[in-house]
């Protein structure tokens, strides 16, 4: 019997982790583990990064850094002037969102605020999401880690540094999640925001950044 029970177990157990592993993220895991688009199994094109051509309001544009889901069903550019190039384009605000692969409100945020059908349909109409993860451990060319250490005056090696320090330069703030609502400059036009538990009040938050946006 005892022999049987742990044979239950296991069973139970391995299809849980695949379960996890296939992208879809059960109770607390999902605010532990990384997103679904770190899936080993999911080879959704959302979950995939890759050199294509993206379709955004009409205009066509190479984007290295475009992903077609990227949170919930969301997609993003995972490059800052990348992101603000595609959104002068459009004509839409800018959302920033700086994350982390080990943030847990970032994931419970993803889990149940940006899964809320209102919330995509309001970002996807009005705003282009740029997403980016500081605690990213990607190393960035050499050239690059040379130009952005003497820029901010600190050594940056990853790509997540890069995120981390235009963060705390340009939006004085470190703190995760970080949401910015912004022209196409980068510029914010209310205040930024960082962890909002409900999709009802982020969506004000939206709401606000256009209103902002309509009054200028």
């Amino acid at each position: 019997p005892l022999r049987f029970i742990v044979l239950i177990l296991v069973g139970w157990f391995a299809v849980y982790m695949i379960t996890c592993f296939s992208g879809n993220l059960p109770g607390f895991l999902s605010s532990i583990l990384p997103p679904p688009s770190y899936s080993l199994l999911n080879k959704k094109e959302g979950g995939i990064r890759s050199n294509h051509e993206t379709v955004e309001g009409g205009i066509e544009a190479k984007a290295s850094s475009y992903k077609r889901e990227c949170v919930a069903e969301i997609p993003c550019y995972e490059d800052y002037d990348e992101g603000l190039s595609v959104a002068q384009k459009t004509g839409k605000l800018t959302l920033i969102y700086f994350t982390g692969v080990a943030c847990a409100n970032c994931k419970k945020m993803e889990a149940t605020v940006f899964s809320d059908r209102q919330v995509q349909d309001f970002i996807n109409e009005n705003f282009v999401l740029v997403h980016l993860y500081t605690d990213l451990r990607k190393e960035l060319p050499p050239e690059e880690q040379q130009l952005l250490s003497q820029a901010y005056g600190r050594k940056v090696k990853y790509t997540g540094d890069k995120w981390r320090f235009l963060q705390i330069q340009k939006y004085h703030s470190n703190a995760l999640p970080y949401f910015v609502i912004a022209d196409n400059t980068g510029k914010p036009l209310i205040s930024p925001a960082g962890y909002i538990p409900s999709a009802e009040e982020f969506l004000n938050f939206l709401k606000a950044g256009l209103k902002a946006h309509n009054r200028s």
